[in-house]
């Protein structure tokens, strides 16, 4: 039995390095040289070599620059009276409370525990804090917020 794991393991190794070469193979560049005896393909550049498979460009995404639902939450906070705009904010401080503290209670959280995080993502919707523009979008938060109340009380919701 233990040759067997260890063979299935040398297999999964051998077969995942085989598989990764022709990945690694192409973040290097491959130069076409011309020579006296004609025309080689090297790793490395020659006089007057000519690059045959450029590596892409990667872009780096700037980390301070927002994601597009940040900037779409930006947008829509923008249109909210000031009032609005400081509870939305105050309750997505509550909300991360509320998540922190049943993360915390774990498998003894019971339905009361998680009342007042549903209670809060449910202000937040009806603000229109995260943007939901549509029935659909704001149907689809109040059932995930009626799943987390189901599953903190241990009961499964019907789908």
């Amino acid at each position: 039995m233990r040759w067997t794991t260890f063979r299935t393991a040398a297999v999964a190794c051998v077969l995942g390095g085989a598989l990764a070469a022709p990945a690694l193979a192409w973040q290097a560049p491959i130069f076409k040289c011309q020579t006296p005896q004609g025309v080689t393909y090297s790793s490395t550049p020659c006089p007057g070599a000519k690059v045959i498979n450029e590596p892409p460009q990667r872009t780096r995404t700037e980390r301070t620059e927002p994601t597009p639902q940040d900037r779409a939450r930006a947008a829509n906070r923008a249109q909210l009276d000031p009032e609005r705009r400081q509870e939305c904010e105050e309750l997505e401080a509550l909300i991360v409370r509320e998540e922190a503290a049943l993360r915390a209670k774990g498998a003894q959280a019971t339905a009361d525990d998680e009342r007042p995080l549903v209670q809060a993502r449910l202000r937040l919707r009806d603000l229109r804090c995260r943007g939901f523009g549509s029935a659909q979008a704001a149907n689809q938060a109040a059932a995930q917020a009626a799943a987390a109340a189901a599953a903190a009380a241990g009961s499964q919701p019907k789908r």
